[in-house]
């Protein structure tokens, strides 16, 4: 009996080691049925077994599990074979096979009509993410070799983010390779959306990186108008860093030309982003439009950045070198109607009741296409000391004071006139609260302000020279307010407000300023060259408001908000040169009173909003212009109208041009499914005057789980001196999970 168990133990014991010795390096191997060994005779090959696992095999090891029916290989080579189910199960990454060769030590091998899936982030993403990046994308590959911990090789393979059972669109190739976490490359790709080939591309790269950005080509964008023709636009997409990012644009426009862009934005801390973007269009001439073969550009940007020691630089471009350029191609309604170029920085701070701010500015306005006036700083130099009392005294003391160099050119491309100069401001005041009731306030305030001028106007011929020029003017100033006249009351079994509270109270101001008599020397550009010295004026008006408090939870007191607030404004100078210059009311003032202003603002509930107000002419006992806006958000929809009108009244200089006058209605809406799947915008601008559409924009997405698809069509109508045209655009967009969509610099619906 001794020896029979001693035979047995040699025979079994190297089989059962050939068997553990059959699985991967660092795992432990489990399997159902008793395995079968057969000891290999090569000579060669001294004490090596081939070893057949069945039944349920599986091997656990620290960061994967394996599975499969079979595995079978030998106890002195790295390679096994794995049939029937297999499946590499990690956290993250799921691979499922017919059968597999694989190595015992690297776990590296191919595996034979695989799929896979992957889950890229644990976040569920926004639904309303046009073009997001979806939590998990699956493949499936004839063959897919694994090189490495997280990379394969891919043979006539497919990918896609949709996760459903049957995807609504993914991307195959003949050959690729798969880095998991960072990206899937294809040769020979083709985009295919339910089942359909619809694109091929010789390479393409996919991202599938956890940072839900990645450097790459976005999805194109088509279009068509009558102006551009036939549009393709495409965009690249650069993830410099998680606070930095670039976008280069090409826009191709069959009848118009070629455009190329960037743009690139930072987030470096918050409070401090900023984004700059530039475009150039190469325009070929348009005999129906009136355009001429030029290259224009135009240029974007905004910053807003902290520079520490409570020091913050601000800026903002919106620079177009050709404004009919601006009205042909561009399709948002502001940049197609804007005659303006604005450059404007400037660096702010303060410490205790002292401030400044540098500010260097340009800002032209275009008459028409060609010529335009410009006025801004080159710099300006603003300081101010916030009022304080002086001592134990209910007198207050403070200052303002600024200095630079101030440009103003009637036009641009005429030296003739402009008028820029230097010029140096500065203006200490007093001011003393007499009373501070709640129900009647009663200040009054005193100041001394010298202004000088680098140069001036020549009394005889008009004509500016250098020749400085100082002005010393001595105000003040009274206030009253009240006596204010408030009732409260409680509405009974009211759900609209628990309690409501009018308020009327009137306001008088009479301000003094002292006279000059160079007057006529002053080269006037702003407001402080036109003071009109020498005069008073008595500024009244009166004010009601209803507010109301709604109960809050558990009986507590909720917050208080304005219902209705209806103001009326006027005032009276002692000469007409006052009005004319007082920015408050221009330009509808004529002779010693101003209009009468009425503003009127609604808050009926948390939804919407209201606002009109006029300013009716005393002389003429007539409007002069008449606004009014409102808006109703919803959950499922926003919508908003506006309606201006400008008068024409003949003998009323400004208003007695009947070409001028105008009667514009706006409008514009907004929905979204609540899923947000779904969703649109209108909107339209239409002349009342002269019964037309200016122009009228509808746009139209569909998000899936996966893809997306945007649709924009916009009608506009140009109508200037040399031409009156029609102009439709059509354009079209598609986005896959992963790829994002983008706006193109002109304006297109959409987003990135």
């Amino acid at each position: 009996m001794l020896r029979i168990l001693f035979v047995l133990a040699l025979v079994c014991l190297p089989a059962s080691a050939a068997a553990q010795e059959l699985g991967f390096d660092g795992c432990e191997g489990k399997w159902d049925t008793p395995f079968t060994s057969v000891a290999i005779t090569d000579p060669k090959r001294p004490g090596a077994y081939h070893v057949l696992l069945k039944g349920n095999v599986r091997f656990t090891c620290k960061d994967m599990t394996i599975w499969a029916d079979e595995v079978e290989g030998d106890s002195d080579r790295d390679l096994v074979e794995l049939r029937g189910n297999v499946v590499i199960d990690r956290p993250d990454l799921k691979l499922y096979a017919d059968h597999a060769v694989l190595d015992r030590r690297s776990r590296n091998g191919t595996l034979f009509n695989v799929h896979g899936s992957s889950q890229t982030s644990h976040a569920t993403p926004e639904k309303d993410q046009f073009g997001g990046m979806e939590p998990d994308f699956t493949f499936w590959a004839a063959e897919l070799e694994k090189t490495g911990p997280e990379s394969f090789e891919l043979k006539n393979g497919s990918v896609t983010s949709c996760v459903q059972a049957t995807p609504r669109w993914m991307v195959s190739g003949t050959s690729g390779t798969l880095v998991h976490n960072k990206r899937v490359t294809f040769k020979n790709a083709v985009i295919s959306v339910k089942g359909v080939p619809v694109f091929y591309v010789p390479y393409i790269y996919y991202p599938i990186n956890k940072e839900d950005r990645s450097t790459g080509f976005l999805m194109p964008s088509f279009g068509s108008s009558r102006v551009g023709g036939f549009q393709i636009s495409n965009a690249f997409f650069w993830a410099i860093d998680r606070s930095t990012d670039a976008t280069f644009y090409y826009d191709y426009l069959k009848r118009a030309g070629n455009g190329v862009g960037a743009e690139y934005r930072f987030a470096s801390a918050p409070g401090s982003n900023g984004d700059l973007k530039f475009y150039s269009l190469k325009q070929r001439a348009n005999t129906v439009f009136g355009t001429f073969a030029t290259r224009s550009y135009m240029t974007t940007g905004h910053l807003n950045y902290g520079l520490g020691g409570g020091l913050r630089l601000v800026g903002l471009v919106s620079y177009a070198s050709n404004p009919l350029t601006q009205q042909l191609f561009q399709q948002n309604v502001f940049d197609m109607t804007n005659r303006t170029r604005d450059i404007d920085f400037s660096l702010s701070g303060g410490r205790g009741r002292y401030s400044g701010s540098v500010n260097v500015a340009r800002h032209d306005v275009f008459q028409g296409y060609t010529t335009a006036a410009r006025n801004g700083n080159a710099p300006r130099v603003t300081l101010s000391m916030a009022d304080a009392p002086i001592g134990r005294s209910k007198v207050y003391f403070g200052a303002g004071g600024e200095a630079g160099y101030l440009v103003s050119e009637g036009a641009i491309d005429n030296p003739a006139t402009d008028r820029s100069l230097a010029r140096f401001d500065a203006r200490p005041r007093v001011n003393w609260p007499i009373s501070s009731l709640p129900f009647l306030r009663l200040t009054t305030s005193a100041a001394w302000e010298i202004t000088q001028w680098t140069e001036s106007l020549n009394p005889l011929t008009g004509l500016q020279e250098a020749t400085p020029l100082t002005r010393n003017l001595f105000s003040t100033d009274v206030r009253l307010t009240g006596p204010t006249f408030a009732r409260i009351w409680q509405p009974q079994k009211s759900k609209y407000a628990d309690r409501v509270k009018h308020v009327i109270e009137p306001t008088i101001g009479v301000q003094w300023l002292s006279d000059y008599a160079d007057l006529t020397r002053i080269v006037q550009i702003d407001s402080i060259d036109f003071l009109p010295t020498g005069t008073r004026t008595i500024a009244y008006g009166l004010s009601n408001r209803v507010l109301i408090r709604k109960r809050a939870a558990e009986g507590a007191q909720g917050p208080v908000r304005e219902v209705l607030s209806v103001d009326v404004t006027q005032s009276s100078y002692s000469n007409s040169r006052a009005a004319i210059a007082d920015p408050l009311y221009l330009p509808c003032s004529t002779g010693t009173f101003s209009p009468v202003k009425v503003t009127v603002n609604g808050h009926p509930s948390e939804r919407t909003t209201g606002q009109f107000w006029v300013d009716i002419n005393p002389q003429f006992q007539t409007p002069c212009t008449l606004n009014a806006s409102g808006t109703f958000r919803a959950a499922l929809a926003d919508l908003s109208l506006g309606w201006t009108k400008r008068q024409y009244i003949p003998g009323l200089k400004n208003f007695d041009n009947p070409d001028l006058a105008d009667n514009f209605l706006n409008g514009g809406t907004s929905f979204r499914r609540p899923n947000g799947h779904l969703g649109g915008t209108y909107a339209i601008q239409y002349d009342l005057r002269r019964s037309r559409v200016v122009q009228q924009r509808l746009g139209v997405f569909y998000n899936s789980q996966c893809c997306g698809i945007s649709v924009d069509y916009q009608r506009q109508e140009l109508i200037t001196g040399t031409f009156n045209q029609q102009n439709n655009r059509f354009n079209f967009a598609f986005t896959l999970a992963g790829i994002g969509s983008f706006s193109n610099p002109l304006g297109s619906f959409g987003g990135r």
